[in-house]
């Protein structure tokens, strides 16, 4: 798979220097590896969305005021696309709820990276627990 190979590739830890800038607790015990940006808005706060292989993370800072939110993917129960004017994705979280994005373009990208994401993380859970 792609994104297995994109997650072990050295290659890929030097475009990913900003997200370890910008949210140093989710690359703890590793560095993650970011493996799709877009521009977004979380509510009516215009930002960016990083998918990792372990996190979704959200990083806005308007006039100086900045927001952070990390998600670990584990705990991510659903997604979907929602369609209209403007597209956006919906991700449907353990012990918070959904939580909409508003995705102007490559919305389609988004959603597909994030559902090979999420199918991977599944199958690493089962593969671990088979074992046990």
């Amino acid at each position: 798979m792609l994104i297995r190979l994109l997650n072990d590739s050295s290659a890929a830890l030097t475009s990913s220097s900003k997200y370890h800038a910008l949210f140093p607790s989710a690359n703890n015990p590793v560095k993650e590896v970011v493996l799709y940006t877009s521009s977004c808005m979380l509510g009516s706060r215009l930002g960016t969305i990083y998918l990792t292989y372990h996190h979704v993370c959200f990083y806005s800072s308007i006039l100086g005021f900045v927001k952070q939110k990390i998600w670990s993917l584990k705990d991510v129960n659903s997604i979907w696309q929602t369609d209209g004017l403007i597209g956006g994705l919906s991700m449907n979280i353990e012990n918070h709820g959904e939580i909409a994005f508003t995705i102007p373009t490559n919305g389609d990208n988004v959603y597909t990276v994030f559902d090979q994401l999420l199918k991977m993380i599944r199958e690493d859970e089962r593969s671990d627990g088979g074992g046990v």
